[in-house]
């Protein structure tokens, strides 16, 4: 039988929720009329007239200062022909970040942007991106170095919280294609006064409509002191294959445990060095 006090606005249930509580990948399911202590949290002022499922505008493409954090899933092993057996010819890693905008600007200070990058040395290069970053960063690069152990080095590099000076554009995802749509800011629509639409009814060839959402993406990384001169023009392949995800290799807690440590590889140790 259920109690309700209504001059103290509590309900007290006869279910015991302590004991039958749930735990979740995200939290705990909790009873929030019988079960005692729970967190309240900080009283806010609320505005009524507002839409909280309201979704604003990445800021205007352009340079930007990203605090770089790691992804709670950070690194993943992948094969670069997903057609072959995975092993170490047929294999590089993908780091995922988790970045907020630093600005003085309160309306895009904190908005969060995902970079990743990668150990694959595209054809007539010799870094990859991944590689490439810790440069960025203001690290020495090893002259050699296997696709672990650069993973590794990111890691400890990402894992001191850097803020980077990152070019920052916008990109349009479809679910239903599975690939961008939009590539930059300026492929956007526009309303009649000239502004880029972040949200956009997008028709497919079908008929079908589907929303389709402004999402920032990192399209340069400029090093120390190094500072824009121009804007960098968004590029990329709308029609870019997806690569299988393998299962994760590193979580957070992991990346930890290296950061404690020097880095060691097959070919010895090595340390994350300053540029001098």
């Amino acid at each position: 039988m259920a109690v309700i006090d209504t001059k103290n606005k509590t309900r007290n249930l006869t279910s015991d929720a302590a004991e039958s509580a749930k735990e979740t990948d995200s939290g705990r399911v909790v009873d929030i009329f019988s079960e005692k202590g729970l967190p309240t949290g900080k009283k806010v002022k609320l505005d009524a007239s507002e839409d909280a499922w309201a979704f604003s505008a990445p800021p205007a493409a352009g340079p930007q200062d990203i605090k770089l954090f790691l992804a709670k899933e950070a690194v993943t092993l992948k094969p670069k022909d997903k057609e072959k057996e995975m092993d170490d010819d047929n294999s590089y890693y993908s780091i995922s970040m988790e970045a907020k905008i630093v600005s003085d600007d309160k309306t895009i200070n904190n908005l969060t942007v995902f970079p990743y990058v990668n150990t694959i040395i595209g054809r007539g290069k010799n870094i990859s991106t991944g590689a490439g970053l810790i440069v960025k960063l203001g690290y020495k690069l090893p002259p050699e170095a296997s696709d672990y152990e650069i993973a590794k080095l990111l890691c400890l590099a990402i894992k001191k919280e850097p803020i980077a000076k990152v070019e920052l554009d916008w990109q349009g995802y479809s679910k239903i294609l599975g690939k961008n749509v939009y590539n930059s800011m300026t492929a956007f629509p526009t309303d009649k006064e000239g502004n880029h639409l972040h949200i956009v009814e997008y028709k497919h060839k079908d008929g079908t409509v589907e929303e389709i959402r402004a999402q920032l993406k990192v399209v340069h990384w400029y090093g120390k002191g190094e500072q824009p001169t121009e804007r960098v023009k968004a590029t990329g392949g709308a029609g870019a294959g997806k690569v299988t995800e393998m299962p994760l290799l590193m979580n957070v807690d992991e990346v930890q445990q290296v950061a404690a440590e020097q880095t060691k590889g097959s070919d010895g140790d090595m340390e994350l060095l300053l540029e001098e």
